[in-house]
């Protein structure tokens, strides 16, 4: 069977596995074992439910001792045997007696030690030579290699009185045995637990048993109590070196030490007690009451169709302890595979241990970029302390050649009314296999019927239904090509008479503008009397209330962002250079105040995290650029973190496609610099340059539809200027749009995905650019020549879409009153 072939059927039985043992864990408390000073433990043997632990050590000059050691107590004996150049203490029981060996110049010497100290050699019966030794169970029976009369090697158990019970041959280590005498033996290829009825149970690595991976048998065992759990190390060809517990019904745990740093050179798990407590050379292991329980997502993980060798838009998955008792989790890891390259990453809480209380939780971050064309499978395996850990979630990633996609194009408006819209879309190479309506407003869309795979145009349009309202239309348009993308096309036409609007007030400066969770829109202005007043639209695309006052005492434009609850915050800088938050407690409700802190200048920008949380971001007087954000949507702050530079003018912020946050400023030269987090709420990058010569405020706004970030600013040259960058991709160079204006600009993308600029020009009129065309790229699509809204302005606009998709600008005019632009990308 090919390599790849293999893997795909092992990815496959990862999926669908059901496990034939039970994998479950336990929560401990570790602790460092340690002998009093100036002795090194060389090997522990066992500990009994008294919690003393038998072993060798090393003293300060390098020589071996046996020991028993109680950590609780403190009591420590140093054992020697008369005449050993060599001394070990194996096991331990509960009655204080301990098995071990000695090697003197007549040999190995076998015995016990009673819990007075006393020495006694461990008879053997007749035609029977003893190997080794190793544990001791209550009644002094004790688990051996011994050889017999003819040179076999067995594994056995010695009796009290010296009588033989023979477990087996070819032995290649002996474990612990219980007082059922149940006895642990380890061969070249498995470890098993074996009765005296001579009845065997397999070890078996619970994660892979359904698998039969022969590398994947337990291979050794090192513990067994008098409930019959076992206990020893176990690795496999996918997962690192770790250590099981197993109970007498088949129900397997892994045992975490999340707080110990633990040196795996010289660690190793040696005995068990029948409260499971376990010991090893370096550390005792005390299960934890209670039960933790790790709740995530049920299903897998499946990164949406993205051409090979560019990443897949990130996916979470969050990790919650449901559960009483602490969650370790011990590792995550992706199994993945070869061919082609691995095309997973996990980032987030999966380096090292982590530990969760109960009701806390953690979120991992995975990447995907496809190697090749088709389907790539991955399982991701979370190593924890909670019942059916390890937890698995499958991982598809699925890649597409770079065919290109199918062509959709509007091909004709009729104004009406009612007014239509006419689209021209074809693919000449592959042919078109499906054209569906994506959405509708206010409009009915026909799509005619075509032959599978026609290389020919095909011609679908939309009709406007109400025409006192504004109409629009997506459609999506496949081609015969497995792998090349959808192609979306979108229009708006239609609707009430385009121009200007008065809507009153007595403001200052730059408007804010957002859409609240109803839909309607909502500005916030400075007024005269600087005081922060706001309007809001009564319903979606409908007519506007009136204005209210929510406080004095501005000193700067307003700044606003929706939090993950969809409720509204609002930042100022005060007349104390404070910076001021005005939030509401529910939708559409009242704004309370709070202040963040002290020390701005400026004017504030704020952008939402990847958990709903609001960042907002201010310049010191330091002319640092300083920024916080909330601890959860709408509760506390953080404190203040200095992200450093020197900024001349105010900041802008936006949300990059995967929730990281990315801020924009002028600092000298009149150049462009940004700073952006290394993953969402992650740590800030450091400062980058992105050149360009401009003389007021950066405006940057990203595409949720395509992650394409553009930056625009007012050029020293008196032109607009434009640098962007597709998500993934790296920035273009700065291009000029031209115009002769005096404002920073408003920057919206259009339902078709096409970008418009507005700005005041020198005849303190409203001007407009837009791309010629939708889902706009750097360099291309060109823009269009500037051209004029009319108007009168004090100040530069602002603008958002309405819910019908219709762009409105507001501006404040000369008469300090807010005006509105309805439709400005259409002619008036």
């Amino acid at each position: 069977m090919p390599k790849s072939l293999t893997l795909t059927c092992t990815f496959a039985l990862l999926l669908s596995l059901a496990f034939s043992a039970s994998a479950m864990a336990a929560t401990y408390d570790c602790s460092p074992f340690q002998l009093p000073a100036g002795n090194v433990v060389r090997q522990t043997g066992g500990i009994n439910n008294a919690g003393t632990v038998s072993g060798s050590y090393n003293d300060s000059s390098g020589q071996t001792h046996g020991f028993i050691y109680n950590p609780s107590s403190g009591s420590f004996l140093s054992v020697d045997y008369p005449g050993a150049s060599l001394m070990s203490l194996f096991n331990i029981n509960n009655n204080g007696v301990s098995v071990g060996q000695a090697t003197t110049s007549n040999g190995n010497v076998f015995f016990t030690l009673d819990s007075s100290g006393n020495f006694h050699p461990i008879p053997v019966a007749s035609g029977y030579t003893i190997s080794s030794v190793f544990g001791i169970d209550d009644s002094g029976d004790i688990s051996a290699v011994v050889q017999d009369s003819v040179g076999t090697f067995i594994y056995a158990v010695i009796r009290a009185d010296g009588t033989v019970l023979n477990y087996g041959s070819n032995p290649v280590h002996v474990g612990s045995l219980n007082n059922s005498l149940q006895v642990i033996e380890n061969s070249t290829s498995t470890a098993a637990v074996v009765d005296s009825s001579g009845n065997i149970t397999r070890l078996q690595d619970p994660i892979f048993a359904d698998m039969q991976q022969s590398n994947d048998t337990i291979t050794l065992g090192t513990g067994v109590n008098n409930a019959g759990t076992v206990m020893g190390p176990v690795s496999d060809q996918f997962l690192p070196s770790r250590t099981y517990t197993r109970d007498a019904s088949g129900v397997y745990s892994e045992v975490f030490c999340p707080n110990l740093t633990i040196n795996a050179a010289v660690h190793a798990w040696n005995g068990i007690n029948d409260n499971g407590v376990l010991i090893s050379n370096e550390t005792i292991a005390t299960p934890l009451p209670g039960l933790a329980q790790a709740t995530l997502p049920a299903s897998g993980i499946q990164f949406p169709p993205t051409p090979v060798g560019q990443p897949s838009p990130p996916q979470s998955l969050t990790i919650a302890n449901s559960g009483n008792a602490r969650l370790d989790i011990a590792s995550v890891q992706i199994i993945q595979p070869f061919e082609g390259g691995p095309p997973f990453t996990v980032s987030g809480c999966a380096g090292g241990v982590i530990s969760l209380d109960p009701g806390a939780s953690c979120t991992l971050t995975l990447n995907a970029t496809p190697k090749l064309n088709g389907v790539q499978y991955g399982t991701l395996v979370i190593e924890d302390s909670a019942p059916g850990g390890p937890h698995l979630r499958s991982l598809t990633s699925i890649g597409e050649s770079s065919a290109p996609p199918p062509t959709c194009s509007v091909s004709g408006t009729n104004p009406g009314p009612p007014a239509q819209v006419t689209f021209t879309m074809q693919d000449s190479t592959y042919g078109l296999a499906s054209i569906s309506v994506v959405q509708t407003t206010n409009a009915t869309a026909n799509v005619p019927s075509f032959p599978y795979g026609t290389t020919s145009p095909v011609y679908a349009s939309a009709t406007q239904i109400d025409t006192s309202r504004a109409s629009s239309v997506s459609f999506s348009v496949n081609n015969t090509n497995t792998y090349s993308s959808t192609t979306t096309c979108s229009q708006q036409f239609g609707g009430p008479p385009y121009g200007w609007m008065g809507l009153g007030g007595s403001i200052t400066g730059r408007i804010s503008v957002i859409g609240n969770s109803n839909g309607t829109l909502q500005a916030f202005a400075r007024g005269t009397d600087n005081a922060l007043w706001t309007l809001a639209q009564t319903s979606p695309d409908g007519p506007w209330g009136t204005w209210q006052s929510l406080g004095d005492g501005l000193a700067s434009d307003p700044a606003v962002a929706k939090n993950g609850n969809g409720l509204l915050e609002i930042f100022v800088l005060g007349g104390d250079s404070s910076l001021w938050e005005a939030s509401q407690s529910e939708p559409n409700g009242a704004f309370n105040w709070q202040e963040l802190g002290q020390n701005f200048t400026g004017d504030p920008a704020a952008a939402v995290n990847a958990n709903g949380t609001v960042q907002v971001f201010a310049v010191g007087s330091d002319q640092a650029l300083w920024t916080t954000s909330e601890m959860a949507p709408g509760a506390t702050w953080s404190g203040w973190t200095s992200l450093g530079g020197t900024i001349f003018n105010s900041p802008a912020a936006i949300t990059n496609t995967n929730g990281s946050v990315e801020a924009f400023v002028i600092a000298a030269g009149n150049t462009v610099w940004h700073i952006w987090q290394s993953s969402p709420g992650g740590v800030w990058s450091s400062w980058d340059e992105l050149g360009g010569s401009i003389a007021g405020n950066p405006v940057a706004v990203m595409n949720s539809s395509n992650g394409l970030v553009e930056v625009f600013g007012l050029g020293t040259d008196s032109a607009i200027w434009n640098i962007s960058h597709p998500w993934g991709s790296g920035w273009s160079g700065w291009t000029s749009l031209g115009g002769s204006l005096i404002s920073d600009p408003a920057a919206v993308f259009e339902a078709d995905g096409s970008t418009e600029v507005l700005a005041r020009a020198s005849d303190n009129g409203l001007w407009t650019t837009s791309t010629t065309s939708g889902n706009p790229l750097p360099g291309s699509p060109p823009w269009s020549n500037w051209a004029p809204l009319g108007g009168t302005l004090a100040n530069g606009p602002s603008a958002a879409v309405n819910q019908d998709g219709r762009v409105s600008v507001f501006v404040e005019g000369t008469d300090t009153t807010m005006w509105t632009y309805a439709g400005a990308n259409a002619a008036p």
